[in-house]
């Protein structure tokens, strides 16, 4: 508008930072996020590497699925967090936390046929069946226990 305007109170004519100090300000303050940012996630490396036996995690469909599967994979690509692992018949690919890794000295290996539990012979196995049918016979065959001071007398006198 051209005119120039009068003021009854002085003033102080503004100063804008410069961009140099804007930017050394705005990487300073980004510099600090990132410093409470790693800090605060705990992030750390990833502990897989290629060939690893590892178990992968599965959606829990009910109560007694468990939270991996049975069948262990093997490690054959890593792309930062994004691990590719094959079974014999399966090509998966997520991200590391759907994965366990296995201990190294864990082999791949057909279950065995489940070992015999008494080492000794038939006598022994009768000698231990009995025992535990004689502990059984002697229990009470009530299903609570009898309360002995159910009709006695009270110990206090007036």
């Amino acid at each position: 508008m051209g005119r120039q305007i009068k003021t009854k109170l002085p003033e102080m004519p503004t100063l804008y930072p410069t961009q140099p100090a804007i930017a050394n300000k705005d990487s300073a303050a980004k510099r600090k996020m990132k410093y409470h940012a790693d800090k605060q996630s705990y992030g750390k490396p990833n502990e897989f590497s290629v060939r690893d036996l590892v178990l992968a995690r599965q959606e829990k469909k009910n109560k007694f699925t468990t939270p991996f599967r049975a069948e262990p994979f093997r490690i054959t690509e890593i792309n930062g967090s994004m691990i590719t692992a094959t079974s014999k018949d399966q090509i998966i690919t997520r991200k590391s936390s759907h994965f366990k890794l296995l201990p190294s000295d864990m082999e791949l290996s057909e279950p065995s046929a489940p070992k015999e539990r008494y080492e000794g012979g038939e006598e022994e196995r009768e000698k231990e069946n009995s025992e535990l049918n004689d502990q059984a016979v002697n229990m009470d065959s009530r299903r609570y226990p009898v309360r002995s001071s159910r009709n006695t007398e009270p110990n206090y006198k007036p």
